[in-house]
C-alpha cells in the first residue's frame, strides 16, 4: 500500500478555458481562450493564454459532390496508433487562416449523426511572443477566413438563426451583424409568436 513518503505527486493541470460561439455568413465559428496549467515561458502570448479560433462546416450546407474535399481520408495510422489527416494538401489549409491552419477534426458519421468538419488554428507561437490577443482581435481574423471559404465555395449553404436550417442565400436575407434568416424561418417564427399571444389572451 502505498504511503505519503512513497506515492509519486500526480501531475495536474488546471486547465480553464473562455470560449464564444457564433454564426457569421451562415457558418459556424468557435473561439477559445485557454489556460493550458502550464508555467508561463511555455506560453507564446504574454498574458499566458492560448487564443483559438475554428470554422464548423456540416455536410447538409456543402454541394453533395464536394463533401469529399472537406471530409478528408486518413493516412495509416503511426506506431502509437494516432491518426492524421493530410490537411496540407486539402483547399481547407489553403484558406485564409490568421496562422497556420493546424487542427482538423471530424464530428458525426456514427449513429446516424449528421457529418461535419471543425477546421482551426492557434496563436501560440514563436511569432505571437509578447503578444496579447482578445476577442475582437480573433473576430476580425473569423471573417476573413469565413469570407475566404465563400470565395471558395459559392454553393455553401446559409444556417438560418430562426429554423436552424441550411438555405440557399436567395431564400433569405443577411442582417447588418452578419446574421442570416430564411423567410421561411421568419414567417414560422412570426405564426409561433401569434399564435402564443392568442393563447396568451384566452387565459386572460
Amino acid at each position: 500500500m502505498a504511503t505519503t513518503e512513497t506515492a509519486p505527486n500526480p501531475r495536474v493541470e488546471h486547465v480553464t478555458t473562455e470560449e464564444w460561439r457564433g454564426w457569421y455568413r451562415g457558418v459556424r465559428w468557435i473561439i477559445k481562450a485557454w489556460n493550458p496549467g502550464w508555467e508561463t515561458p511555455a506560453v507564446s502570448c504574454a498574458d499566458g493564454l492560448i487564443w483559438n479560433y475554428y470554422i464548423w462546416v456540416y455536410r447538409d450546407q456543402v454541394p453533395a459532390e464536394r463533401w469529399p474535399a472537406y471530409w478528408l481520408e486518413p493516412e495509416p495510422p503511426d506506431e502509437f496508433g494516432s491518426v492524421y489527416y493530410p490537411l496540407w494538401e486539402s483547399f481547407l489549409y489553403a484558406l485564409n487562416w490568421a496562422r497556420d491552419c493546424n487542427y482538423y477534426r471530424k464530428h458525426g458519421g456514427l449513429d446516424g449523426l449528421p457529418e461535419s468538419v471543425e477546421v482551426g488554428c492557434d496563436y501560440n507561437h514563436t511569432w505571437d511572443e509578447g503578444h496579447i490577443y482578445s476577442f475582437d482581435w480573433l473576430m476580425a481574423d473569423v471573417r476573413a477566413t469565413i469570407d475566404d471559404l465563400r470565395d471558395w465555395e459559392p454553393g455553401l449553404l446559409w444556417h438560418c438563426s430562426y429554423s436552424g436550417r441550411f438555405c440557399a442565400f436567395e431564400d433569405g436575407f443577411l442582417r447588418r451583424d452578419g446574421d442570416f434568416q430564411s423567410y421561411a424561418g421568419v414567417w414560422n417564427w412570426w405564426q409561433w409568436r401569434e399564435r402564443h399571444k392568442a393563447e396568451e389572451r384566452e387565459e386572460d
